[in-house]
Parts: C-alpha cells; structure tokens; sequence
C-alpha cells in the first residue's frame, strides 16, 4: 500500500516536472539534479520496504 502511494507521488513529480520549463542550463548541474532525485527514490523505496518488514514482523509478534 505504502508502495502505491510513492509509485503515484514519483509520477506525480515527474508530471509536474515535465510541464514546468527547465531552468537549468548546465548540463552538468543537471545531472547532479537528476542523480540526487534518483537517490531520493532509492532511499524512499529503501524507507518502505523496510517499514513493510517491520510491519510483517510486528504482525508475527501480534499473533
């Protein structure tokens, strides 16, 4: 579920990118940008996995 809703706040994102002009003119500059915003997501879906572990696990101590 968790997941859902970073899949649709990445495409959202990336909607809202695509329809605002770009505004940085150097290249290398963008390729920091791009490299941080593919960090963000790895970490994001890091984050969210791990929450789903944490949840199955407290679920199993639950039971």
């Amino acid at each position: 579920m968790l997941s859902k809703y970073l899949l649709l706040s990445f495409f959202l994102l990336l909607l809202v990118g695509c329809s605002t002009e770009p505004s940085i003119t150097n290249e290398k500059q963008a390729q920091k940008e791009t490299q941080k915003i593919a960090d963000d997501i790895a970490d994001a879906s890091a984050t969210a996995e791990e929450l789903e572990t944490l949840s199955k696990d407290l679920e199993k101590l639950l039971e």
